[in-house]
């Protein structure tokens, strides 16, 4: 017996890009707000602006946070790591506060969350596929990385990526005498 597990932010992210696709941009930006803010409620610190520009920017958007390094209020209560005193974040998770008005937008906010909230757990090219990124997406992570990992030299994303071998053993076990139901993606 096989127990797949899905993350509640996962579903709720695949319940928001089905959203925009029917056209339902509100409810899409509430889900992705819902999100956000729970992953405010551990994000802890006001952040470090890295120049004056970047200070001007921060104070405009966050001004609660001028000359402040910490929240006043612990983010976290009862917790072991006190927010206020140890701030680690250096960034901000924000809510999207206006209605968002064209499904592109919508769409790049929600592809945004996807790749932030299920970072390193395997999602990534599936939702690249899944939104016809991946050749793009893969081909230009290739060229900048093959410089860096030498067993990525020569590799190419191919048009046969997009889909799986079907394992040879289905493929015979899908014969009916001595046809075979199944065929081989191409490619592979």
């Amino acid at each position: 017996m096989n127990i797949h597990i899905f993350r509640y932010a996962d579903a709720l992210l695949l319940l928001a890009e089905a959203d925009i696709q029917t056209g339902n941009l509100e409810a899409a930006r509430a889900i992705v707000n819902q999100i956000r803010a729970r992953a405010g409620q551990v994000a802890q610190g006001c952040g470090f602006p890295g120049d004056s520009a970047s200070a001007a920017n921060e104070a405009a958007a966050y001004p609660s946070c001028v000359g402040v390094a910490g929240f006043t209020v612990p983010l976290v209560q009862n917790a072991t790591l006190d927010s206020v005193s140890t701030p680690w974040a250096i960034y901000r998770i924000g809510l999207y506060p206006g209605p968002w008005t064209d499904a592109a937008t919508a769409m790049q906010a929600v592809k945004w969350e996807r790749r932030l909230e299920l970072a390193m757990e395997g999602q990534r090219f599936f939702d690249l596929r899944r939104w016809g990124d991946a050749d793009t997406s893969i081909a230009n992570y290739i060229s900048i990385e093959k410089n860096r990992i030498p067993y990525l030299a020569g590799i190419t994303f191919a048009a046969r990526n997009h889909l799986y071998p079907i394992p040879e053993i289905q493929i015979e076990l899908s014969k009916v005498g001595s046809t075979d139901m199944l065929v081989q993606n191409p490619g592979w």
